[in-house]
């Protein structure tokens, strides 16, 4: 089974991401980039990383970059409030700084049949499984 690492300071993600795809992902949580670090730590073969853009003190896309120079093969899913257009200067050159093939980028509110294209495009072979989430919001 892969493992999920959701790292987000709102707690309705965590009820929609337990809900909907515990069964299917080992779900590890964390409410912030240090809670985050400490999981990362003893859970090293994370899969997916799901998180929010404006963490702090790092950003989103600089948590997935620290992740990634200790796991290569790491995904990320980016929870964003803001419209791409909307994103400064910074923003874009930390995701520009990530490779486009194992990143994507979710604006809130998304639907879950949007949060499932996600999985199934940066873990193809969850694609299975993920077909199984039922529901689409």
């Amino acid at each position: 089974m892969k493992t999920l690492l959701l790292v987000d300071h709102e707690p309705t993600m965590h009820i929609v991401a337990k809900c909907k795809l515990s069964g299917r992902f080992d779900i590890l949580e964390a409410f912030s980039v240090a809670g985050a670090l400490d999981v990362f730590r003893s859970h090293r073969s994370i899969d997916l990383l799901i998180c929010g853009t404006e963490l702090q003190p790092v950003s989103g896309m600089e948590l997935a970059s620290l992740l990634m120079v200790s796991n290569f093969r790491l995904r990320t899913i980016l929870m964003t409030d803001l419209p791409h257009d909307q994103w400064t200067r910074q923003q874009e050159k930390e995701l520009a700084e990530l490779p486009a093939d194992q990143v994507t980028v979710l604006t809130r509110p998304f639907t879950l049949s949007e949060l499932k294209t996600a999985i199934m495009t940066l873990l193809p072979e969850k694609a299975e499984r993920c077909a199984q989430l039922s529901g689409d919001d």
